[in-house]
């Protein structure tokens, strides 16, 4: 099984919304369709809106076995996650929130610099949380939707151009999600470069 982690991206935010309110991921999102092109079962981890502190977090929710996949698409260093005191519940800061609150706190309490070294121990500490289970089974990829600047930072990441690349064809949802011709395209670079890997 090949297990994906990400954002709205990997989750399939807008895709076939109408049809399923987005209460879970698209099989129209590129996992499924990766999971289609190698004929290999998969589950989609991914939700919309969070951070790589929660995709760490939910990776470690999983126990893989010996035969399984792991790959990420990391999100942007901006986003916060805190756990509550029910551990399987989160707060969420967006950098994108506007709130007094919000602005505060990364006026006050965070940094570009800090974030970006988090996101960075996010991703080390995952890769030795599933090399530890399976072995070298995990891909970690990010695209430059986001600042490229924070992702230099980030080792065992390729920086995947296949969302923001003149050969993909773009096309986008109304909310400016990702649209399903985008996900084809980008299901079938994915596939192949994932061929040499699992």
């Amino acid at each position: 099984m090949i297990y994906f982690f990400g954002d709205s991206y990997t989750y399939g935010t807008e895709l076939d919304a109408d049809a399923t309110g987005n209460i879970k991921p698209s099989e129209l999102a590129y996992p499924h369709l990766v999971g289609k092109h190698l004929n290999v079962s998969i589950k989609n981890c991914a939700l919309g809106g969070i951070g790589n502190k929660e995709i760490f977090h939910r990776i470690t929710q999983q126990l893989f076995q010996p035969e399984d996949f792991v790959v990420v698409m990391w999100t942007t260093a901006q986003r916060q996650m805190f756990l509550t005191n029910d551990k399987n519940k989160y707060n969420r800061i967006d950098y994108q929130d506007l709130s007094s609150k919000v602005e505060a706190y990364y006026k006050y309490f965070n940094s570009s610099s800090n974030t970006a070294f988090e996101s960075s121990s996010y991703i080390a500490l995952a890769n030795y949380y599933v090399k530890d289970l399976i072995g070298d089974r995990i891909y970690n990829l990010a695209t430059p939707l986001y600042d490229e600047k924070e992702l230099l930072d980030w080792n065992h990441v390729d920086v995947f151009p296949a969302f923001n690349n003149s050969h993909i064809v773009k096309d986008d949802c109304p909310g400016g999600h990702e649209g399903p011709k985008t996900h084809s395209k980008f299901a079938k670079v994915l596939a192949r470069t994932l061929l040499d890997k699992i």
